[in-house]
């Protein structure tokens, strides 16, 4: 049997270390696995779903306490409000649901989050105002603030080893 020098002993070594990151890596990597992409817009639509039911629960509630369908102070109806939470609720869940793998990392969720708030408040402005280069903008600014926001809270919430200060 031949003996084995330092160099080609290294060499296994580095070979392995290079192995284990590379699997370090790809596991944490946004990629999808095969067959997650419809699942995952499920997910996604139903939790946006499940928001604007909430939404338009309190809606219907208001409208039903005021005893009128009409919100003068919007210029809008209660099914102009509940429909508009709705088509929002599709744009913004698809959204969510594409690019979930990316939620792994802090910077992903984060970016996912800005994305996702800049849809829905986009979408809830249009649905008030009409598309309108204030409308985007104003929703795009007020999205990303809020969405990036809330992206890392559920981030720092589902991963709270990451969260914790060092010692």
């Amino acid at each position: 049997m031949p003996a084995w020098t330092g160099s080609q002993l290294n060499w296994g070594v580095r070979w392995q270390q290079s192995l284990e990151e590379r699997t370090l890596l790809e596991s944490r990597s946004p990629r999808r696995r095969a067959g997650t992409i419809v699942p995952d817009v499920r997910w996604g639509i139903a939790w946006a779903l499940a928001i604007a039911t909430g939404f338009s629960a309190w809606v219907l509630l208001l409208t039903v306490l005021r005893v009128s369908v009409a919100f003068d102070e919007y210029g809008m109806t209660t099914w102009r409000i509940i429909g508009s939470y709705y088509a929002t609720a599709l744009v913004a869940g698809t959204l969510l649901g594409l690019w979930r793998p990316y939620t792994r990392t802090r910077a992903g969720a984060i970016a996912v989050g800005c994305l996702v708030g800049t849809a829905v408040y986009a979408g809830v402005g249009i649905g008030m105002e009409g598309v309108s280069r204030s409308t985007i903008l104003f929703g795009a600014v007020i999205g990303i603030l809020m969405g990036g926001f809330l992206g890392n809270r559920e981030w720092k919430q589902n991963n709270p080893a990451s969260s914790e200060p060092a010692t």
